[in-house]
């Protein structure tokens, strides 16, 4: 039970996180500083959470490769995509959006192996677009252009973790972590000063919803993942794990006082359902944690 409460924890913190981002564009940040003061305060806090942990290890270069791969290419892209799909669409729609990474990884899973896809890859599949086509209704305008960024988080996360579980690396997880946001923080940082988009000189109304994202939706959540992921296995923690879209949908409603309609709560419960299915269909009950399993 107890490893089920720090995931259920961990959920909400990341469940939260879109909604802490919207505050933090009310206060004037752009998505590039948004993002660089999550990752790089979060890359701080992580270091010295492994550090006091004892668990922190001098990384091989095959390793930094690794991480840089992982986290100053895959996870900044991702990141950007589903920070900036907050600016045109609902948080709620957004996190639905992300949570095809389910289904498309247990999909990609099976063309990388050369195997068939199998019936409850395929209804997991037709239940998370379907349950998204559902939640989303009608789409035009520039919430199309959120959609479309919404749907490449979904897949650039999928990527992520499809590279992150086959190329080999000696680091923890949790250190894995470290790196990728520090590698995130980095690309980010220096795409945002190209762009001239990277202000370090942040609004004082501005802070508290940069420290909720690095704090509370990042550091806090992935440690509470960690503490949760040995207790009940891999598999059973990325079924929890799913409670993120119902915590985001939740906090819309009972938070910020957003409506929910009938058929934005059954295209939840369709997405929700495909995301379990797309787990059990990836692996058995018993399958060993894996190395990319946060949903940073």
């Amino acid at each position: 039970m107890r490893g089920y409460l720090y995931l259920a924890l961990s959920a909400t913190g990341f469940g939260f996180m879109p909604y802490f981002a919207v505050e933090a564009y009310r206060a004037g940040l752009t998505v590039p500083t948004l993002l660089f003061f999550r990752f790089a305060l979060a890359a701080v806090l992580l270091f010295g959470y492994a550090a006091a942990r004892r668990s922190l290890s001098r990384p091989r270069p095959a390793d930094l490769a690794l991480t840089f791969a992982l986290g100053g290419i895959g996870y900044a892209l991702m990141s950007s995509f589903y920070f900036t799909a907050v600016q045109f669409i609902s948080p709620s729609l957004t996190t639905l959006l992300l949570y095809l990474y389910p289904a498309l990884v247990a999909a990609g899973s099976a063309v990388l192996a050369r195997a068939r896809l199998g019936g409850r890859i395929a209804l997991a599949l037709l239940l998370t677009f379907a349950g998204t086509a559902l939640a989303a209704g009608p789409i035009g305008g520039a919430q199309a252009f959120g959609v479309i960024c919404g749907l490449a988080a979904a897949v650039t996360y999928s990527c992520y973790i499809l590279l992150g579980d086959r190329v080999p690396t000696t680091l923890s997880p949790l250190v894995l972590s470290a790196y990728v946001c520090a590698f995130a923080a980095i690309t980010l940082g220096a795409h945002g000063l190209a762009r001239g988009e990277l202000h370090l000189q942040l609004p004082t109304a501005a802070w508290p919803s940069v420290l909720l994202v690095a704090m509370v939706s990042t550091v806090l959540a992935v440690a509470l993942f960690f503490a949760g992921l040995p207790l009940v296995g891999a598999t059973r923690a990325a079924i929890v794990s799913t409670l993120e879209p119902a915590v985001n949908v939740a906090a819309g409603a009972w938070v910020y006082g957003q409506t929910i309609s009938a058929p934005q709560l059954v295209g939840t419960v369709l997405v929700l359902a495909g995301a379990c299915l797309g787990v059990l269909a990836g692996r058995p009950l018993h399958e060993p944690a894996r190395r990319s399993e946060p949903a940073l």
